[in-house]
């Protein structure tokens, strides 16, 4: 009753906040620009995090819903995609339940990302969803590692991904070499690397999706540094035959998964890009398509993409997600984390 409850308020809040901001750009004679939303709904939660109101965010996991990637335990098999950098939201997922998830993905130096309008709220079908084009902002390897290094994060005991980036395979490896030794002095912390090669919204960020050999010099070079589990996220605007070939080099390299489904490239006027990648409830059925298609292979599948319901968890899992991710429906609603775990 309390998830449902909280939910309720949640979505009756960002409603009545999303439409505060229109008018605010409508009186101030400019364009609506969604990220006001975004800023706005961080200090909000940040405040909220502050005050006696934070204990009704804790909601514990069942025991049964426990969820082996080889040898990562995580408590759900519910986790965040690969997109949020505001440590204050990272901190509520965990504390709602979610199983675990994958930081933002870190590109080298630091970033400003693509300039403003760069996220916009779409329609489809009476359905909410949102086109990204923010261009992988950041503050670089340094400031995330100093970030990361000392977060109370590791104190949930769930695996927490690193999501790699870069504009070429140097940059990728660049990276990682930065981040691990400084993640592996500490032996308890759980954590796996998610290599990005699919970011919709960058102008460099998809050459390897364009020469799949580079891939498997990537994923050899990490290979020989560390023994942790490495995610490849593979794009669903790739064709099937794309999608097998990239399957083929990934079960070559020992203890690694595919993350089947990202955003989709979608155009839009509004953005500064003219589009971004697309996220919300129309992804799903691709979704659905490459986990069907890349179950023949051995390789542990996680699921994102359009994931929004119960149901939708479901089915993933049945189809033979190990584990599932949650993007858009997290910002629409973050109680469905435990409504998600309670219904499993």
């Amino acid at each position: 009753m309390r998830a449902k409850a909280l939910s309720f308020i949640y979505r009756m809040s960002r409603s009545f906040l999303i439409k505060k901001m229109k008018k605010k750009s409508v009186l101030e004679n400019r364009v609506f620009d969604f990220e006001d939303v975004i800023v706005e709904g961080e200090a909000r939660l940040e405040r909220l995090l502050r005050s006696p109101l934070e204990r009704l965010l804790n909601f514990p996991i069942p025991h049964h819903l426990n969820t082996l990637l080889y040898d990562l335990s995580f408590p759900s098999p519910l986790t965040f995609a690969a997109f949020q950098g505001d440590t204050n939201q990272l901190d509520m997922w965990l504390k709602m339940g979610i199983g675990g998830g994958c930081f933002k993905t870190i590109l080298k130096d630091s970033r400003e990302g693509n300039v403003r309008p760069r996220i916009t709220q779409l329609d489809i079908a009476g359905e909410e969803h949102l086109i990204n084009a923010y261009g992988l902002p950041g503050k670089g390897i340094a400031a995330f590692r100093d970030m990361v290094l000392d977060s109370d994060f590791w104190s949930y005991g769930r695996p927490l991904g690193i999501s790699l980036g870069g504009e070429s395979p140097d940059e990728y490896l660049a990276v990682f070499k930065a981040l691990e030794p400084a993640l592996s002095v500490n032996t308890s912390r759980k954590y796996y690397y998610e290599v990005n090669i699919s970011c919709p919204n960058t102008d460099e960020g998809q050459d390897i999706l364009n020469h799949p050999e580079l891939l498997k010099t990537l994923l050899q070079n990490i290979r020989k540094e560390t023994t942790k589990v490495i995610v490849v996220k593979l794009s669903p605007d790739q064709s099937d035959e794309e999608l097998k070939i990239f399957a083929d080099i990934i079960k070559c390299v020992e203890k690694t998964a595919i993350n089947c489904g990202n955003t989709r490239f979608k155009k839009n006027e509004t953005l500064s890009r003219g589009g971004g990648g697309l996220s919300g409830p129309c992804l799903f059925e691709r979704t659905l398509e490459m986990l069907d298609l890349l179950s023949i292979y051995d390789i542990p599948l996680v699921a994102t993409g359009g994931v929004s319901s119960v149901d939708d968890v479901r089915r993933c899992l049945s189809k033979g997600a190990r584990l599932v991710g949650m993007a858009t429906a997290l910002v629409k609603d973050p109680f469905i984390i435990p409504l998600v775990n309670k219904a499993l």
